[in-house]
C-alpha cells in the first residue's frame, strides 16, 4: 500500500487541495490512493518531492517509523534483559529467563548504550525498575512495551530516513537498530556537557563496573570470604565517592 493518503492527511490536505498543489486532478490522485491506477515514474517522483520523502518510502516498500518501532520492540526488551540477567543473576536465577533468538547474538554494550542513552535524554527511570527486585522472567507487559515504544522512537525515526525494505526480517531490523543506538548515544555523550560530579567520576572512579560487577560474581559464585571482601571494596568505594560527592556541594 502506498503513503500518498497517509501523507495527505498529515498535511490535512484535502484531495482537491492537493491536486491543485501539483496540478493534477483530485479523481486521478484518488485512483493512485486506493492503487485503481498506477503512477507513472515521473508522477511518483513528483509527488515525493513534494511530500519531501523518497519515492521507495511513498510507494510503501520501505519501512515507516511505526513499522520500525513495532518490529524491534520485542527484541529491543528481549535483549537488554538478556543482557542484564547475564550480568546481574546467577546460573539458577537465568534459566528463568526467556531467551529469544538474540541469545545466539549477545551484545554486552547494548544494555549500556541503552541506560546511558535514556538517562541523558529523559528522566525516567532504568528499565530494570519497572520491575520488582526479585524478578526473573522481565515479561513484556503493556506498561514495559509503552516504555520501551517512547525511548526507542527517536532512533526508529533516524532508521526511517535510511529507506529500509519492508522485507528485512527481525534479525536483521535488530542489528540495523543497534548500529543507530550506538550512533545516537555516541553523539550524545558528545555533546552534552558532563556535570562536575560526571568529571569527577570519569576521572577518579571509572573502575566503579569493575569492582560492581566482581562483587556480584563473588557474591554469586564465591565462597563466604572472597563475598566478604568484594562487598568491603565496593563499600569503601562508595564511600570514598560520597565525601567527594559532599565536597561539590
Amino acid at each position: 500500500m502506498n503513503r500518498i493518503k497517509e501523507l495527505r492527511k498529515q498535511k490535512h490536505l484535502t484531495l482537491k487541495q492537493l491536486g491543485s498543489e501539483l496540478n493534477m486532478l483530485d479523481s486521478t490522485l484518488s485512483q493512485y490512493e486506493n492503487q485503481k491506477r498506477k503512477p507513472k515514474d515521473e508522477i511518483w517522483e513528483k509527488i515525493a518531492k513534494y511530500f519531501g520523502v523518497t519515492v521507495p518510502y511513498l510507494q510503501g516498500k520501505t519501512l515507516d517509523k511505526t513499522q520500525i518501532i513495532n518490529r524491534v520492540v520485542n527484541n529491543v526488551h528481549v535483549c537488554y534483559f538478556q543482557c542484564y540477567v547475564k550480568r546481574y543473576r546467577n546460573k539458577q536465577q537465568q534459566k528463568g529467563f526467556f531467551y529469544g533468538w538474540v541469545a545466539d547474538y549477545h551484545l554486552p554494550e547494548f544494555m549500556d548504550n541503552m541506560n546511558t542513552y535514556i538517562s541523558i535524554t529523559s528522566d525516567d527511570v532504568l528499565p530494570p525498575k519497572l520491575y520488582s527486585n526479585n524478578e526473573i522472567r522481565f515479561e513484556l507487559n503493556d506498561k514495559v512495551l509503552d516504555y520501551w515504544k517512547k525511548h526507542i522512537e527517536l532512533v526508529a525515526q533516524q532508521m526511517e530516513k535510511a529507506n529500509i525494505p519492508t522485507k528485512t526480517d527481525s534479525y536483521e531490523l535488530f542489528i540495523i537498530f543497534n548500529q543507530y543506538l550506538k550512533q545516537a548515544r555516541n553523539k550524545l555523550v558528545h555533546d552534552v556537557k558532563p556535570t562536575n560530579l560526571g568529571k569527577l567520576f570519569a576521572k577518579k572512579y571509572d573502575k566503579e563496573k569493575y569492582l560492581h560487577d566482581e562483587m556480584i560474581e563473588k557474591i554469586s559464585f564465591g565462597n563466604y570470604q572472597s563475598a566478604k571482601k568484594a562487598i568491603k571494596e565496593y563499600s569503601n568505594f562508595i564511600d570514598e565517592l560520597l565525601e567527594e560527592v559532599d565536597k561539590l556541594k
